[in-house]
């Protein structure tokens, strides 16, 4: 693999996809973990170093302060938070230093377009462009990544589709990849 880069959906229990990206751009999970929130901070720093990790994306819910501390020492760690709108931009990122004259904190984010990425991330895995080799946690994985159904939903701005996941189910390593 050229690179590692990392997923993860924050929790009591953190849900986490490592990958290698392939020179073709394809993308192949390499690992899956659940991690209690206690123990994350240590095992984050450990997989990173055990997989070479280059770029990072962890969902800054429930735990900010967690992601706000760990990209502290960690320079492509982004914070991510999923957003909800129409047009095709799948995510934007926001990125910049700190500034104590004008008060404003350091931020690395980046705002995920829920719906169209979870659409993008469904057409991938049709195509086999991103491929999922079978872990420890395979049952979970498949089970969380075929939970969310997509769904009509009629509103004022006429007809959308949009993911939802069912009252029984989770889906904490669909929201990790």
């Amino acid at each position: 693999f050229s690179t590692h880069i990392m997923g993860g959906d924050m929790g009591l229990i953190c849900r986490l996809f490592i990958a290698g990206v392939t020179n073709l751009g394809e993308i192949v999970i390499v690992h899956t973990e659940q991690v209690p929130i206690g123990n994350f901070r240590t095992r984050y720093v450990q997989l990173c170093k055990q997989f070479r990790v280059t770029a990072k994306v962890l969902d800054m819910q429930p735990y900010v302060e967690t992601i706000l501390n760990l990209q502290q020492n960690d320079a492509n760690l982004f914070a991510g938070i999923f957003v909800t709108r129409k047009g095709l931009a799948l995510y934007d990122t926001t990125s910049r230093d700190e500034n104590e004259k004008a008060g404003k904190m350091a931020i690395k984010q980046v705002s995920i377009n829920k719906n169209g990425v979870l659409d993008v991330i469904l057409d991938e895995l049709r195509k086999g462009t991103i491929k999922i080799r079978k872990t420890a946690d395979w049952e979970d994985v498949k089970a969380q990544l075929t939970s969310m159904k997509r769904v009509k939903q009629v509103t004022d701005d006429g007809v959308q589709y949009v993911w939802r996941k069912p009252a029984d189910g989770d889906d904490h390593f669909h929201m990790a990849l």
